[in-house]
């Protein structure tokens, strides 16, 4: 780990011990899309002051769930700025993913770079913010990649992989709550990036465990 990853460390650390920000709590109602559920989750880390984690860890462990069998890293927030050799946030099969809550000139020059290589390209950026991305991408760049938002992103992989059964989203949003938070504890010192799972969709994983037991 280099002296800036050992300092960003050191900086979470000890906003984590003075109790600054909160623990992310919400509540999943019956009539709640799976977009407006991942949405309310980033309003409420932008409200702690955490969007940029949240979404860059929330894409990551989505990946993991749906990806199993590839190789997706786990790193403390905002240490990949300090690797720049490295294509991106995640990289899937053929695919390089960008998460950020607004894109530098610095963010859509790896993008051109990585499309001139030969991979596809997310650039994946809060709903709230992607308007703005776009119109920063026209300017800036002639490269062909996809701006999409976080939201929608994870909504359309729980919702297809669930077969848009409700039962299944929410399951599957149980579940990626959960690799989400043990990705949150595996390499954050900072705990409240902790998402609790909403009694609804605990209620509904605890009761698959159960019907699963011998």
């Amino acid at each position: 780990m280099s002296a800036q990853q050992r300092n960003a460390v050191v900086t979470l650390r000890s906003r984590s011990r003075k109790g600054l920000l909160k623990r992310i709590r919400l509540t999943y109602k019956t009539d709640q899309t799976t977009y407006s559920f991942v949405n309310a989750i980033l309003e409420e880390a932008r409200r702690n002051g955490n969007e940029g984690a949240v979404a860059e860890h929330l894409v990551g462990a989505l990946l993991v769930w749906r990806y199993p069998d590839q190789v997706i890293p786990v790193r403390p927030h905002g240490c990949r700025s300090f690797e720049p050799l490295e294509p991106g946030d995640y990289f899937v099969g053929n695919t390089v993913f960008f998460v950020t809550l607004l894109p530098w000139n610095w963010h859509f020059d790896q993008c051109e770079s990585a499309v001139n290589a030969g991979l596809a390209v997310y650039l994946l950026v809060p709903e709230r913010m992607l308007e703005s991305a776009r119109m920063y991408a026209t300017a800036l760049i002639e490269a062909s990649f996809v701006i999409r938002s976080v939201e929608s992103f994870v909504s359309e992989i729980v919702e297809w992989k669930a077969g848009f059964s409700i039962a299944e989203v929410k399951l599957f949003l149980s579940q990626l709550l959960a690799s989400y938070n043990q990705r949150i504890c595996s390499v954050e010192p900072d705990k409240s990036l902790l998402i609790d799972i909403p009694a609804a969709l605990h209620a509904v994983h605890t009761h698959r465990l159960d019907l699963r037991t011998p």
